[in-house]
């Protein structure tokens, strides 16, 4: 083949895996803000229920918005490595992988 793909590449893919599987579990949005993971999802609890079996924390923000949407914070404790909280959570929530 053509090698392991680019650190950078994986990332991308990994956090478009995730986006296609909280979209299917009712979250509205994902942004990655430094350490944390920012979800936005008018289901809090299915969103704690994906990630119960993590040892980091997950933690909800502010008011629910107008539209009935809460923002919730998800940050990892294996802060050692680069995209830690992303890779943490898609290991937590995405089924398959296109990168295994």
């Amino acid at each position: 083949g053509y090698g392991a793909l680019p650190s950078a590449t994986c990332r991308l893919v990994k956090y478009h895996e995730l986006r296609v599987a909280l979209s299917a579990i009712g979250v509205n949005s994902l942004t990655l803000d430094e350490d944390d993971v920012v979800i936005r999802t008018k289901d809090v609890n299915v969103l704690r229920k994906q990630v119960q079996s993590s040892s980091g924390t997950l933690r909800e923000v502010g008011t629910r918005s107008a539209t009935g949407l809460s923002t919730l914070y998800f940050r990892s404790k294996l802060l050692s490595k680069e995209g830690s909280a992303l890779s943490e959570m898609h290991s937590l929530v995405v089924k398959s992988s296109s990168l295994t």
